[in-house]
């Protein structure tokens, strides 16, 4: 898209723009002005004294002023109109639109002829309620008279009048202040060549836009230069890419820049601003929005950026100065209301240089580094909840299934261990495949249950040809085979004076050694063994065996022993006789150390058979040992005594059933012994473990090696849990206590940034202090006075605040802020907040597109407000451009139960609350009985506020209705109350700075109260079907008006209603409205935020009137296809309970400690609750670092505001870390109770 056509895109929205501004407020009364209409109060027929007194004091009663009976009834209802007009334009739209018209000039239009009806002068007026007097309002002339802007604007674009303005204004300021005769005269000179023109003698009170002609006339060059933001939205795409771009995220431990508390996601928006984004703020009621607007006023200021803060509601602009306030930084915000600068701004002017000048401008800079303790905090926190791969299990979530597993019955407890190797090989995928194995195994009989031991678990035999040969051999030689056999070695031992062998390995040394003197017999005659072997070995070997065997012979020796040698030898080939000998020697030395010294070796008859059986056994037990070398018992049979091979082949042989096992699951215990699982296989055995607790004892094997695992890697340096219990509680301590000397750090950085850069201007740029100085004198606009003393303007007031109605007003065209924010943006309309967004490089958007949208007014009370079209809010067009942050976390409530409503059903109860003590329901059903249907739904919330008036304790108070119309039912009744009810009135005519306010929720938007009434005044025909005004309020984004209207209170809301759930059909409901109001009885009656399904609510009992009868509930047919129509999703279900928080609870209640879960307290809940709720001490809310606090990721929510929170609302915070409870849980215990008791708070 080229320049040329994005530039078209924009004039043609500007044009757009523009035709809706013409429009806002109605018709333009200071051009139009409607004489005869109700929105008047003519004043040219009063009483002559009463007018008399007005002009000349200033001031005076109403009573005063009109004085015939007859004339003042309808002067106190019109004054009264207007009076209310005047509030509530300026509480909803931040504009003074009360003003006394002094002459009313009129003229003739060319072509059709028609005659508006103009002001001429303009005086503003003040009106006040007078006490005890419901019917009679003080008048207050405030300021001098001024031309009125729309009637000069309009001679001079329709005739070329250009009239001296200040000299027309000097002449009506120097004559009589109701008749400025001379003045009037002037016009009609300059305006002879109009035609028809006339002006005549009148004073009226009414209600006048002045900033309507601004508005309109800031959006008549559709070809002033470009800007992103409005290109944006008129469609130009590279600017919608050059506005959505997004900011560097946040990190978790990056220090705060507010000046006030503030959470991770109000600290998001600051970061995200700073860094130059714009913005949209997605908060839900109660989240801080104020808070953060104040937060970034602050950091703005000290950057020396200055912030255009626009708010329909002047509540809310209040609320922003009134937060820095408290912080000591209140006249950072200069709030702008219609007129000039009075004498409050020119004392602000003066008082503000005198500061600047005689401040310091040295204050040290504050800690920008993230605090230590933060960071301590949050390495413990991922140290607990990190993921360590291959498993992807967390510390945290270790323990917590080893906790589990430790409150199953019977408790798993194997002592087995996996090797770190193994286990890194075995991710939690795999050991649930190799649990699959592992029940097999147990489930085909892998090992016995029985009590008696299995003689061949363990044993390594495949396929059933091994299996049938395994029970051969053991059932042939445990039956006789080997009894057999050892009586046929022990024979032949026997007869040859040899002992009989215990085993196999001496059986066949003693066999080998009968082989050998056998093989020497055939050599020598027997004699041999009787002769000195030893002399005859020696005499027959060289010399070296002489040496190496110290034998010391003579050769005479040598040859007499040879020749004795020779002797001994039987015919045959002749040996090596020396060999032969030293062999000889060798058996008769074994012999005689086996047989005893004197027995003498011989040979036994059968040996050859002996061998061969020898061997065959041999042979047979080798085999069979290989095969058992897994048993417990091992596979060497050899070097078994025949005794216990004996009785270790009786076993097997009572055991042979086990062989049709073995074959079956051996394939798979040598897989999981391939796994590292076999140590657990065996122990499993060993035990005789039952097929269903086989695979909690892998799981407990399994996790018990992770802990293990990750706590050799938290000696090693890795991670792992690092901080104790004790120390965690020192850190937040430690924490909170540095963020407070942060905080007070940074606002001393903000005012001595402010008064260094004011300082700067007053001394390099004198002629602007000058040129402000001079203009106040002369009673200049702001609008004048910013061309001409920016810096100095900007460095007096870092924050604008005001109307977005009356930014052209007093801002003249440019970009001079760097900061646009819109309060409530999803209440203004786009084309009203043009001419602010276009002041501004960058746009931040605060507002919640749930909650009610633009809706129209008009100025004039005599007219009525045209609903049939509504503008699309700023939110709705310019948020889907830019980034968006949430903020996350409700705080306005004093009970998150307040909020739990609005949470689940526009919000996903995604929002953080925070729980009060106590189990006073703060959100509650009061059902009129009766017949009277909203009639006496209406003196039902007159007899609450009455009795909230005659409470000394009452706090604030508002009613809150679906229409304007029920609201000024209330309104009535309430008035008609107050004349028999002293209290009462005195309570509405009280001063309070938070006065009763009888709003609908359009109006209510905004405004906060400690306690609010809702009253829906809805009604059901015979049919259960919802009827009415009401009703179709409801069908009319009836959602956002219960939200909004559910919303306002920070301690109790109370709904009142002649309906009950039941009441209602639920097949009739059709709409987002009608349903979410059938929920919100549901919600007050029950405590519940919804139900899904659509099941009949008709039990629900709420509250009724002391002494009024219970009318019986009309049971409606339900369906549930009906009942989730378009319904958001509902509260998730409260997870289960951490074991270790359970078995910490039944601990403490043995040792005599009340314990409540804390369940579904706030979001997220409390892990217990601790403490008598009936007893004198404070309430111990216990968290943990376990499930309830594994997703609060972000350090600053988790460990700074939820503690600080929940001590705010009357808790006793405490917290102990999982690891304490599973490695010491006495020593908390102990810990606890002791803590649960004792006053002081920690």
């Amino acid at each position: 898209m080229t320049d040329t056509q994005e530039h078209d895109l924009t004039a043609r929205a500007i044009a757009r723009w523009r035709e809706e501004l013409t429009g806002i407020g109605g018709p333009n009364t200071l051009l139009w002005f409607d004489s005869s209409g109700r929105g008047s109060l003519e004043l040219t027929t009063a009483h002559p004294a009463g007018f008399a007194r007005l002009f000349s004091a200033g001031s005076a009663h109403l009573s005063q002023v009109v004085r015939e009976s007859y004339a003042y009834a309808e002067a106190s209802r019109r004054l009264r109109g207007i009076h209310a007009k005047v509030e509530e334009l300026q509480q909803d739209r931040g504009i003074d639109s009360c003003w006394m018209g002094i002459g009313l000039a009129t003229w003739t239009l060319r072509g059709d002829g028609q005659r508006p009806h103009a002001p001429v002068f303009l005086r503003r007026v003040r009106l006040d309620r007078v006490p005890g007097h419901p019917d009679d309002l003080f008048i207050e002339i405030v300021g001098d008279a001024t031309l009125n802007p729309v009637l000069a604007s309009y001679l001079r674009q329709a005739h070329g009048i250009e009239l001296d303005v200040d000299a027309v204004t000097a002449l009506a300021r120097a004559g009589a202040p109701s008749d400025p005769r001379q003045a009037f005269d002037e016009l009609r000179r300059a305006c002879v060549d109009v035609p028809g023109f006339e002006i005549a003698r009148r004073q009226f009170i009414s209600t006048f836009n002045l900033s309507k002609s601004d508005l309109v006339a800031d959006l008549m060059d559709e070809h002033a230069d470009g800007h992103p933001v409005l290109d944006a939205l008129a469609g130009a795409p590279d600017a919608a890419t050059a506005v959505g771009a997004l900011p560097p995220e946040r990190q978790n431990t990056a220090p705060a820049r507010g000046v006030l508390p503030s959470d991770s996601s109000q600290e998001a928006v600051i970061d995200a601003v700073l860094a130059g984004a714009h913005l949209t703020v997605d908060g839900a009621p109660g989240t801080g929005k104020t808070q953060t607007v104040a937060n970034l006023a602050a950091a703005l200021a000290a950057q020396g950026r200055p912030l255009l803060f626009v708010s329909h509601k002047r509540a809310a602009i209040d609320a922003v100065q009134h937060r820095l306030e408290e912080a000591g930084l209140g006249d950072l915000v200069a709030h702008m209301s219609d007129g000039r600068p009075g004498p409050e701004f020119e004392e602000l002017f003066n008082r503000r240089i005198q500061e600047a000048i005689a401040a310091p401008t040295d204050a040290g800079a504050p800690q920008e580094n993230p605090s230590p303790f933060a960071t301590a905090l949050q390495a413990h926190h991922e140290a607990v909840h990190q993921l360590h791969q291959p498993w992807g299990v967390s510390l945290a979530q270790v323990i917590e299934q080893i906790a589990a597993l430790g409150q199953q019955r019977p408790v798993p407890r194997s002592h087995a261990r996996i090797d770190s190797a193994d286990l890194l090989a075995l991710s939690p995928t795999q050991r649930d495949e190799a649990a699959g194995r592992l029940l097999d195994v147990a489930r085909k009989g892998g090992w016995t249950t029985t009590g008696e031991n299995d003689p061949w678990y363990g044993a390594s035999i495949v396929g059933e040809q091994q299996a049938e040969r395994a029970r051969a051999t053991v059932s042939e030689l445990a039956a006789d085979r080997l009894a057999a056999h050892r009586s046929l070695i022990d024979e032949m031992f026997d007869s040859v004076g040899l002992p009989s062998p215990v085993d196999m390995r001496e059986e066949e040394d003693g066999l080998e050694l009968l082989q050998q003197v056998t093989g020497t017999l055939e050599v020598f005659r027997p004699e041999v063994f009787e002769a000195p072997l030893g002399e005859l070995a020696g005499a027959t070997g060289g010399r070296d065996y002489r040496r190496e065997n110290d034998v010391h012979l003579g050769l005479l020796d040598r040859r007499r022993l040879t020749s004795q040698a020779q002797d001994l030898l039987r015919p045959g080939p002749r040996p090596d006789l020396h060999g032969v000998l030293v062999r000889a020697h060798r058996q008769r030395t074994q012999w005689r150390r086996i047989a005893g010294k004197g027995s003498r070796p011989s040979a036994p008859k059968g040996l050859a058979e002996a061998l061969t059986e020898h061997e065959r056994l041999r042979s047979e037990l080798e085999w069979l040992g290989d095969r058992l070398a897994g048993t417990a018992a091992g596979g060497d049979l050899l070097d078994k005594s025949f005794d216990s091979l004996q009785a270790r082949l009786t076993r097997l042989a009572r055991a042979t059933d086990r062989l049709e096992v073995i074959p079956t699951v051996a394939d798979d215990i040598e897989a999981l012994r391939a796994k590292g699982l076999g140590d657990l296989v065996d122990d499993l055995a060993n035990r005789q473990v039952p097929t269903e607790q086989v695979v909690p004892e892998l799981e407990f094997v399994w996790w018990t090696s992770v802990f293990e695992h990750l706590c050799q890697q938290s000696d090693d340096g890795a991670p792992g849990a690092t901080s104790t219990g004790d120390s965690v509680r020192e850190l937040l301590a430690q924490y909170a206590d540095d963020e407070q000397h942060r905080r007070d750090a940074r606002v001393q950085a903000v005012r001595t940034a402010v008064d260094a850069r004011l300082q700067s201007v007053v001394r390099n740029l004198p002629d602007q202090v000058r040129a402000v100085q001079q203009g106040l004198a002369r009673g200049a606009s702001l609008r004048d006075l910013l061309p001409v003393a920016p810096e100095l303007m900007m460095a007096l007031m870092p924050c604008w605040a005001m109307s977005p109605l009356l930014v052209p007003s007093h801002v003249p065209a440019g970009v001079w802020f760097d900061v646009v924010v819109v309060d409530e943006a999803s209440q203004v309309g786009t084309a009203e907040v043009v001419p602010a967004v276009r002041r501004a490089a960058q746009t931040v958007l605060f507002g919640d597109r749930r909650q009610t949208g633009p809706h129209p007014f008009v100025v004039d009370v005599g007219r009525a407000v045209d609903t049939s079209r509504r503008p699309a809010s700023i939110v709705d067009e310019l948020g889907p451009l830019v980034p968006r942050q949430q903020l996350s976390t409700h705080y306005r409530s004093s009970d998150g139960r307040l909020f739990d409503f609005a949470n689940a059903q526009a919000y996903g109860g995604a929002i953080r609350t925070f729980p009060r003590p106590g189990d006073e329901r703060p959100f509650r059903l009061d059902v009129v009985s009766g017949q009277g249907g909203v009639a006496h739904e209406i003196d039902r919330v007159v007899d609450l506020v009455a009795a909230h008036a005659a409470d000394p304790a009452r706090g604030s108070l508002m009613v809150v209705t679906l229409t304007d119309e029920h609201a000024e039912r209330v309104s009535t009744a309430l008035a008609r109350r107050a004349s028999t009810d002293p209290a009462l009135t005195r309570y509405l005519q009280s001063d309070d700075p938070k006065p009763l306010l009888v709003r609908s929720a359009r109006r209510a938007q905004g405004f906060t109260r400690d306690v609010a009434v809702v009253t829906v005044a809805a009604r059901v025909d015979e049919k259960g079907e919802l009827v009415g005004a009401a009703a179709a309020a409801l069908a009319d984004r009836g959602e956002q008006a219960l939200l909004v209207a559910s919303t306002r209170a920070r301690l109790r809301t109370v709904v009142v209603s002649s309906l009950r759930p039941g009441d209602i059909a639920v097949s009739s409901l059709r709409t987002r409205g009608a349903h979410m109001f059938r929920d919100l009885l549901v919600h007050a009656g029950t405590g519940t935020a919804g139900r899904p399904g659509g099941e009949d609510d008709s039990s629900v009992q709420p509250e009724q009137q002391p002494g009024q009868p219970g009318r019986k509930a009309r049971r409606r047919r339900t369906a549930s296809a009906g009942s989730v129509l378009d319904r958001p999703a509902p509260v998730q279900p409260t997870a289960a309970q951490h074991p270790l928080v359970a078995e910490l609870a039944r601990r403490l209640r043995d040792s005599g400690v009340t314990v409540r879960s804390g369940a579904g307290l706030g979001k997220p809940g409390l892990d217990l609750v601790l403490g008598d709720p009936d007893g004198p001490d404070q309430l111990v809310a216990l968290d943990t670092d376990g499930s309830t606090l594994a997703a609060e990721a972000e350090v600053r929510d988790r460990d700074l505001v939820r503690p600080q929170q929940l001590r705010e609302r009357g808790w006793r915070y405490e917290r102990v870390c999982l690891d304490e409870m599973f490695r010491d849980p006495a020593r908390q215990v102990s810990r606890l109770a002791d803590l649960v008791g004792d006053g002081d708070d920690v």
